[in-house]
């Protein structure tokens, strides 16, 4: 009967393992951005950067609106971010 007990321990502390392991995983992949694809921008005055997507990390501090707007016109005035758009 303590075996199963032990067992039951050690299956709970597994899944607990395997619950924390996934949690820090949510890191956006870099991707590449080419001409026709929409990227998103903070509107906020000091904004610089554009965005492959709107869950990038670069995008979390923005006090502004986040907006959709075409690669080629994102490029006159901004720079790409380096967290989520392949150079």
């Amino acid at each position: 009967m303590r075996h199963i007990s032990n067992l039951h321990q050690l299956s709970g502390i597994l899944l607990l393992c395997l619950f924390f392991a996934s949690c820090g995983k949510s890191k956006i992949e870099p991707k590449e951005v080419h001409d026709g694809d929409e990227v998103y921008i903070c509107t906020g005055r000091y904004s610089k950067k554009y965005h492959s997507t709107d869950e990038c990390i670069g995008l979390k501090s923005c006090k502004a609106s986040v907006i959709n707007m075409p690669v080629e016109n994102a490029r006159d005035h901004y720079k790409p971010c380096r967290k989520c758009v392949k150079q």
